[in-house]
């Protein structure tokens, strides 16, 4: 199974492979007001916050849930929300080996490898800007090693920033891979 993981920063999310079937798409929170397709939506925060519309979600969100056909993960399934799913924090932290779960992103991740994913894709992922991201992006990257060490592959889109970085004692210029 590979799954298309999408967030909503703009550079990138548009070039996820919608229209490609061997991909399964996630989306996270309000993904679905701007991806064509979804067959799963992640929103794992606090009912109040994915009910606070417009401020934390965009309006129509939890009518947009209840109406959804694919499988929807929050934190607990609601009876008036009949696809949802409570996402299994206990069973994908014993998969991943610890609980370091620090985004939705990364809870999106970890899901996918406790799936058993062949291949895991990042769209619309930045998580470049200080603040929250500071502590987030380490955690992703963190999960996206133990992927790879469990033969699940990478993709991510040209221009994103997630395990990018310059090779140190190089000066810090970038090293591409054919330069090591």
């Amino acid at each position: 199974m590979k799954v298309a993981i999408i967030g909503m920063a703009k550079s990138t999310r548009d070039l996820a492979p919608y229209t490609d079937p061997s991909w399964t798409i996630w989306g996270v929170n309000g993904t679905w007001t701007v991806a064509p397709r979804l067959d799963v939506i992640l929103d794992l925060h606090a009912s109040w916050i994915y009910e606070w519309e417009p401020y934390r979600r965009p309006p129509g969100h939890v009518e947009h849930l209840k109406a959804f056909g694919g499988d929807i993960y929050l934190i607990e399934c609601r009876d008036d929300i009949p696809r949802s799913i409570t996402y299994p924090i206990d069973t994908v932290i014993r998969s991943i080996g610890r609980p370091y779960l620090t985004s939705s992103i990364a809870m999106a991740v970890a899901l996918a490898i406790h799936c058993r994913a062949t291949e895991i894709g990042l769209w619309g992922v930045e998580m470049a800007t200080a603040g929250e991201y500071a502590d987030q992006r380490p955690c992703l990257e963190y999960l996206l090693g133990l992927a790879e060490a469990r033969g699940i592959t990478s993709t991510l889109p040209k221009g994103c920033p997630i395990l990018d970085g310059p090779v140190y004692g190089r000066g810090g210029d970038r090293i591409t891979p054919t330069q090591y």
